[in-house]
């Protein structure tokens, strides 16, 4: 496993979107309707916490999880 920090390419957007979406599938079913875009929906709200707060494990070229974290007392979610 291999942990390092998102680099927002369309493949790994679409697999932390995917990540994001499995972690609440009920919330962003009633949120979102294509799991796909969750994270361009994230940055249309305001919510996406940037490239540089997203860190990545993968296991070959899978991503198979992610960490989005802010800073200032604000929390983290693990995906």
């Amino acid at each position: 496993m291999r942990v390092h920090q998102f680099r927002p390419t369309p493949s790994s957007r679409k697999a932390v979107s995917h990540l994001i979406y499995e972690s609440d599938r009920q919330l962003f079913d009633w949120f979102f309707t294509e799991p796909d875009l969750i994270i361009e929906k994230l940055i249309d709200y305001g919510l996406y916490p940037g490239p540089d707060r997203i860190i990545l494990a993968s296991r070959g070229p899978q991503v198979i999880g992610a960490l989005a974290y802010e800073l200032e007392g604000a929390e983290g979610w693990i995906y």
